[in-house]
C-alpha cells in the first residue's frame, strides 16, 4: 500500500514526463499544455512540499532568465524536481 507521499511523488513524476513530452513539439497547443503542467508542478511544490512562492520564482528565473514574457518553460531541468528529492 502506497503512502500519500509516494502517490504524490508518482503523480509529480508523471506530470514531469507529460511536460517533457509536450516540449518535444513546439506549437501553441503543446505550449499551453506545457504551461499547465508546469503550473501544476509549482502548485504541488508549494502546497504539498512547502516550497515558498518566492523560491519557485527564483527557480523559474534561473531557468527562464529575466524575460518571463518569452516562451515560458522551455525546459525545466531535473534540478527543479530535486527540491523534493525525487
Amino acid at each position: 500500500m502506497k503512502t500519500d507521499t509516494e502517490d504524490l511523488l508518482d503523480s509529480l513524476k508523471f506530470s514531469y514526463i507529460q511536460y517533457k513530452a509536450c516540449t518535444s513539439n513546439d506549437n501553441a497547443v503543446n505550449t499551453a499544455y506545457t504551461q499547465g503542467y508546469c503550473i501544476a508542478l509549482e502548485d504541488i511544490l508549494e502546497v504539498h512540499f512547502g516550497v515558498t512562492p518566492n523560491k519557485i520564482i527564483e527557480i523559474r528565473k534561473s531557468i527562464l532568465g529575466d524575460n518571463p514574457l518569452g516562451r515560458m518553460y522551455t525546459e525545466i531541468p531535473m534540478d527543479f524536481l530535486e527540491i523534493v528529492e525525487i
